[in-house]
């Protein structure tokens, strides 16, 4: 995978209206076919079904001032962003990511200079025609606005001992 641990994609599954029963929302940012709701605890339930719905879900995030934003990859844009290692932070960014639709956020455990990119991408030719996929990525620096691709830091090398548990040596 990319990026190794530090890149997650999720493919998204319709929406459902009763979508997190515990935590009831402070407010819906967007409509509901674009949802962004803010819940009582500060985190955010960001849900994607298609590319069109990115700009009203980041226009969402921007209004609410996190760093937190969607885009939809353009070739055209000549920004290339890079990705920060992020593995121990992923499941304090983004406590819940499934089995229900959506993704939840916690923008307050994003780190300072950070955003966390949420790329909407669409692949076609899959067995049900075209999907929507996400990609998130923490990336140094304040959200552009627009980026062509993402380049994830680099993988250890397989000789790294953090790769391995230590061992004691067999007799």
């Amino acid at each position: 995978m990319p990026g190794g641990l530090s890149s997650l994609t999720l493919g998204m599954r319709p929406l459902v209206v009763d979508h997190w029963s515990s935590h009831r929302p402070v407010r819906q940012i967007t409509s509901a076919g674009m949802p962004v709701v803010e819940n009582p605890d500060g985190t955010l339930w960001l849900d994607v079904e298609d590319v069109s719905e990115a700009e009203a879900v980041r226009l969402g995030l921007t209004s609410l001032g996190v760093r937190v934003t969607a885009l939809v990859p353009d070739t055209t844009c000549g920004t290339t962003v890079e990705e920060v290692s992020w593995t121990e932070l992923y499941p304090r960014i983004v406590p819940r990511n499934g089995p229900k639709p959506g993704i939840t956020v916690e923008p307050a455990a994003i780190p300072e200079g950070h955003t966390l990119l949420v790329g909407v991408h669409t692949i076609d030719g899959l067995r049900n025609g075209r999907e929507i996929v996400i990609v998130l990525s923490l990336i140094r620096g304040l959200a552009p606005p627009c980026y062509s691709k993402v380049i994830s830091p680099p993988l250890p090398a397989p000789s790294d001992p953090r790769l391995y548990p230590a061992r004691a040596p067999s007799s």
